[in-house]
């Protein structure tokens, strides 16, 4: 974490994009920014999905556990 626990520390990696995506993030005034920013989002869009297919996993179990009981 930086500072005071507030961000966690970054790695720098190359990234190797195609022409045309290169030039859509460069029409922003921070075009790392928003690729960051893009790729942050779509983590945490794949954890929530992964965690409400957990969720409706759970919910299939529980179901089928209660029609074996009857």
């Amino acid at each position: 974490m930086r500072g005071k626990g507030k961000k966690e520390a970054m790695v720098h990696v190359n990234l190797r994009l195609p022409i045309k995506v290169l030039a859509y993030y460069q029409q922003f005034p921070s075009y790392t920014v928003k690729m960051r920013e893009a790729l942050e989002e779509y983590v945490e869009q794949q954890d929530r999905d992964e965690s409400q297919q957990g969720r409706l996993m759970m919910i299939d179990a529980i179901q089928e556990e209660l029609t074996k009981r009857n």
